[in-house]
């Protein structure tokens, strides 16, 4: 019996151990965005983007996306930060596999579940919440500061997805200039819906705008010394960040000197590379 309880002690002493901390580190592709409680829309090209949890292994080659649970896999560009393009077609449940790889394994992959078209409406902490957009990797190109002197009106295309009022705008913004910089909110038709002046980056309206959920607005930034922030290739799918929606193409602009009022702007409708500009919009979300 002694003998017995010897082997397999030193049964036991031979088999390897594995520290929790090492379980938990294997490298995943984490979804970003649409962030866990979106609904994103039908037949509409969505982007789908993260970055890698490498934690022990630096050398990943490869992050892939399945879309048809595992029977086919896509590529997605970037490995640290990682962006591709897919549109649903079928409503419902949507489950979403990535998995990364390095020159040797192919790591178990990571689940996550959408709906596509209508679904229930997430909880969101944000109050008020801003349209922070996510990082896409290297298909997009940024620009601190575009040389571009011409004044212009940059906007963003949205939509939210619960009522609530647009209390202003933020924006991102290294450039300096003569003039005065201002924010406006745009009904989809151009109807200016409020505007705002600051000495700084972040405007608030006068009188908090209601907003209907579904609707599509515009917030805009008028730069008259041009010379702003730009990412471009950002918007080519849309950008799902519950309570916000932002299409295809959300990115927006107007040359002031092309219209009859160079130094005051105007309606945002012009599109240019899929460019995002940094442009916030400030909603507060009823209760």
């Amino acid at each position: 019996m002694l003998r017995r309880l010897i082997s397999i002690l030193s049964a036991l002493l031979l088999l390897p151990t594995v520290s929790p901390g090492i379980a938990h580190a294997i490298p995943g592709a984490i979804i970003t965005t649409p962030s866990d409680n979106g609904v994103v829309p039908l037949n509409v090209p969505i982007t789908f983007a993260g970055h890698v949890n490498r934690t022990l292994w630096d050398n990943i080659t490869a992050v892939d996306l399945s879309f048809d649970g595992g029977t086919t896999w896509q590529v997605a560009p970037g490995t640290e930060q990682w962006a591709i393009i897919y549109t649903p077609t079928v409503p419902g449940i949507l489950t979403v596999l990535t998995r990364v790889r390095d020159d040797t394994t192919t790591f178990r992959p990571l689940t996550r579940h959408f709906t596509v078209g209508t679904g229930p409406i997430g909880f969101v902490a944000c109050s008020p919440c801003e349209f922070k957009q996510p990082n896409l990797g290297p298909s997009t190109t940024f620009l601190r500061t575009d040389s571009d002197p011409r004044p212009v009106e940059l906007g963003l295309r949205f939509q939210v997805d619960r009522p609530g009022t647009i209390t202003g705008v933020k924006v991102t913004h290294y450039a300096i200039g003569p003039g005065t910089p201002h924010v406006r909110l745009w009904a989809a038709d151009g109807t200016l819906l409020a505007e705002a002046t600051s000495d700084t980056f972040t405007f608030t309206f006068p009188t908090p705008v209601p907003i209907t959920a579904g609707a599509t607005y515009i917030a805009s930034f008028f730069t008259p010394w041009g010379q702003y922030a730009v990412t471009e290739n950002h918007h080519r799918g849309a950008i799902v960040q519950p309570p916000f929606t932002a299409p295809p193409d959300a990115g927006v602009y107007y040359y002031a000197d092309e219209g009859p009022e160079p130094e005051t702007g105007g309606f945002p409708t012009k599109t240019y590379k899929s460019s995002y500009y940094w442009v916030s919009p400030t909603f507060l979300p009823t209760r």
